[in-house]
């Protein structure tokens, strides 16, 4: 018997939108909050400490506020786990025992990152091929939870806007057959056509998300696409050729500059 994969998995939105650290990362930084309230409380309890907000969890030990310095108490994460599963009647009235916990939480709209994009191109007015001397983004990225991920995400994005603006096409014969269902006829930017991506972190914390995230990476896309065909119509300004399709091929290009050189 063979089951789709609809048939024995909940219901879910998926990564899309920039969802994967403002919803998913959202829900785990308040759920944690819950977790790290009740983990204090319970210590707090333990070291007869009245207010647990003089307590603070750090790698899996707890510290009190000391004279203007945070002490370890001796007391850590494990001790406390087996307080709230093994020893209930010991915890904090009306608390309930163990150490689980649960939240739903549906990020507001509206959260993605900011950025502003530049290049510098050269187009060759023979051939209309279109070199990428130089391409910066600087992006507001909000609270980084991984650097190495973040950076990819926006050379990715980059990517994919550049490789668009340049070649991708689809074209159907009279009979609405796909004359570019391969990558031989569908063309796409490879690592010789697209640039080194110089990124300039920037690094402002959301008001409207837990911890500050920021959807990423969709907002490359567009901002490539606009960059790139702005810099290429600021190339052929002297040809009066201003572009206003896409892609920007070099057979496009080539034919736009030829109809604006009557002696071409």
């Amino acid at each position: 018997m063979f089951w789709a994969l609809t048939d024995v998995a909940p219901y879910g939105m998926g990564s899309r939108g920039g969802r994967g650290a403002t919803a998913g990362g959202g829900t785990l930084y308040l759920c944690a909050q819950k977790a790290r309230e009740k983990v204090l409380a319970i210590a707090a309890r333990m070291l007869n400490v009245n207010d647990p907000e003089a307590l603070r969890l750090s790698a899996g030990r707890v510290k009190r506020r000391l004279a203007g310095k945070w002490e370890d108490t001796g007391t850590d994460l494990a001790e406390i786990a087996r307080r709230a599963y093994l020893d209930p009647t010991t915890l904090p009235p009306d608390m309930t025992p163990g150490l689980d916990f649960s939240l739903t939480y549906d990020p507001p709209p509206m959260t993605y990152s900011n950025a502003t994009h530049a290049c510098e191109i050269e187009v060759e007015a023979t051939t209309g091929k279109v070199t990428i001397c130089r391409y910066v983004v600087a992006e507001d990225c909000g609270t980084v939870l991984n650097p190495i991920i973040v950076a990819g995400q926006q050379q990715g994005a980059v990517a994919m806007g550049l490789s668009g603006a340049l070649f991708e096409s689809v074209h159907y014969d009279p009979d609405g057959q796909n004359l570019s269902a391969t990558f031989a006829d569908y063309l796409i930017a490879t690592a010789c056509e697209l640039p080194e991506i110089d990124l300039v972190p920037m690094h402002t914390p959301s008001a409207r998300t837990p911890g500050g995230m920021k959807g990423m990476a969709e907002g490359g896309v567009m901002g490539a696409i606009g960059a790139l065909a702005n810099a290429v119509s600021d190339a052929l300004s002297p040809f009066a050729v201003r572009v206003e399709a896409l892609p920007m091929t070099p057979m496009a290009l080539r034919e736009r500059i030829r109809g604006a050189r009557p002696d071409s």
